[in-house]
Order: C-alpha cells, then sequence, then structure tokens
C-alpha cells in the first residue's frame, strides 16, 4: 500500500479555493460538513458497503483538514501530536 503526503495536497487544494473565496464564511460551515461525513460513514458501515464506508471516510478526513485550516493548524501536525500522545500512553500500558 502506497502512502503519499494526500493531507498536504488536500490543504494546498482547500487553500486555493479559499483564495478564490470558494470557502465556508466561518468553522461552523467545515464542522458541519465533518458531522455530515460522519454520518455517512456510519450509514455505509449499516448497510454494509465497506466499499462505500471507505470513500466517505476519504470525504470525512478531507472534511477534517478543512477544519484544520480554519484552525490555522496543519493537519500533519495535528495527526502527529496525536500519535505522539497515544504513543505516550500506550508506552504506559
Amino acid at each position: 500500500m502506497q502512502h503519499d503526503n494526500s493531507l498536504n495536497r488536500a490543504w494546498d487544494i482547500q487553500q486555493a479555493a479559499s483564495a478564490v473565496g470558494f470557502d465556508w464564511p466561518d468553522i461552523g460551515g467545515a464542522l458541519e460538513k465533518v458531522h455530515e461525513e460522519t454520518a455517512e460513514v456510519e450509514e455505509a458501515l449499516a448497510r454494509g458497503d465497506m466499499d462505500h464506508a471507505r470513500e466517505e471516510l476519504g470525504d470525512l478526513l478531507f472534511a477534517m483538514v478543512n477544519v484544520a485550516r480554519f484552525l490555522e493548524h496543519h493537519p500533519n501536525t495535528a495527526l502527529r501530536s496525536a500519535t505522539e500522545k497515544f504513543e505516550g500512553r500506550f508506552a504506559q500500558v
């Protein structure tokens, strides 16, 4: 499985879209999109449709990058911090 810089690409695309006015007026719209995409993942899982759940997972991650952008906190940095926090907790187990 290949891992790439998709978080960086999503960030850059969303920055470019925002620069030309294609954006939510505030973080509330971005958060609402996260809720919508979360519900779509849950619905796909409830139907047992793993392919659709995986597709919706991508949409959810893209929406989360948008939230990160509004917080002015790159998603790579946020994920790195969360991973390190988990590693610390896991090491104590």
